[in-house]
């Protein structure tokens, strides 16, 4: 039997899909704090900066600085997709058939975490130092995109030698 259900369109994720992504990944990655403005961000962004956090050892808001959400990058194609699918597709968020609205409702700030809700006092100190990625906005805009990779890739190393490892 054949999966006839129909053609669902998958948007970005509204203010609550968020808040339900962060959640999973603020617990999954063990880090928690002010959660930076996610406006327009993919649960795959959303990961990524949880991950970076953990990793490097740095606030939420640090690593937010270091993620370009595709609806900025791809703000065009975004767009066309939505005006496509509109009154074509089923919506996979909402029930019913999807309609494109041309102004989402504005985002809200928010704090989440692990340790939302306890007293300061009982929540574990970060043994991970708090100092923040340099800034690259140094680097000549005229390099290769490598070339500034593995800029980026030595100045964080040379951060956090024990936690970043070159690849194999």
């Amino acid at each position: 039997m054949r999966f006839t259900l129909g053609t669902f369109f998958f948007d970005l994720p509204t203010v609550d899909e968020r808040e339900t992504i962060w959640g999973i990944y603020l617990k999954k990655y063990n880090v928690s704090g002010d959660l930076p403005n996610d406006e327009g961000w993919t649960g795959a962004e959303i990961k990524e900066c949880c991950r970076k956090a953990h990793r490097l050892g740095i606030t939420l808001m640090q690593a937010a600085r270091y993620i370009v959400p595709v609806s900025r990058s791809a703000a065009e194609q975004i767009k066309t997709l939505r005006q496509m699918a509109s009154g074509k597709f089923t919506s996979a968020s909402t029930p019913g058939v999807y309609q494109y609205q041309e102004n989402p409702p504005a985002s809200r700030r928010r704090v989440m975490g692990i340790w939302k809700g306890r007293s300061p006092s009982c929540r574990p100190r970060n043994p991970r130092p708090e100092s923040p990625l340099p800034n690259y906005a140094g680097i000549a805009s005229g390099s290769s995109t490598l070339m500034r990779i593995l800029k980026i890739h030595a100045q964080v190393s040379a951060l956090y030698p024990a936690r970043i490892r070159p690849p194999r």
